[in-house]
């Protein structure tokens, strides 16, 4: 169903330019975009990260609804030269939960056709949130410790 994109344990991603995150493969959230009929297949990892319930369909519309108004042209271009390109993307962003949650996303993907020859979207997500938390509590203490001497 959903075509595998795995990381090696030593593989890490960017999360800002300066640090990077190790990322296992049980914290990855696995989709497949249909192209074509823009039906996203996901695993429960994938529908737990970004608050989808359990067997409601869910389209790239649906994502792209959840994605930070900030965010949401950056991810769009990175999805776009990917498909131009048919190339790799990988990019972070935030997503809005229902309820109010903001999550930190990291994401990697690329266009591959299928069997069928259907091009589609598969890729990989998972959670930055602690990090990007403990990234801007650091920079915040190292302010005041500036203001400080």
């Amino acid at each position: 169903m959903i075509q595998e994109m795995r990381l090696g344990s030593n593989d890490r991603a960017s999360t800002d330019g300066q640090s990077t995150l190790a990322v296992g493969p049980e914290d990855l959230a696995t989709w497949r975009l249909d192209l074509q009929s823009d039906v996203l297949e996901c695993d429960d990892a994938m529908r737990t990260l970004w608050g989808f319930e359990e067997g409601v369909a869910v389209t790239s519309r649906d994502c792209f609804a959840r994605v930070h108004p900030e965010d949401l042209d950056l991810l769009r271009a990175s999805v776009e030269k990917s498909l131009g390109e048919m190339s790799f993307y990988r990019t972070t962003y935030r997503i809005l939960i229902p309820g109010g949650e903001v999550r930190h996303i990291a994401s990697r993907a690329k266009p591959v056709r299928g069997a069928d020859g259907q091009l589609y979207l598969i890729g990989l997500n998972w959670d930055i949130t602690k990090e990007r938390l403990s990234q801007r509590a650091l920079a915040a203490s190292e302010r005041l410790r500036r203001v400080a001497l």
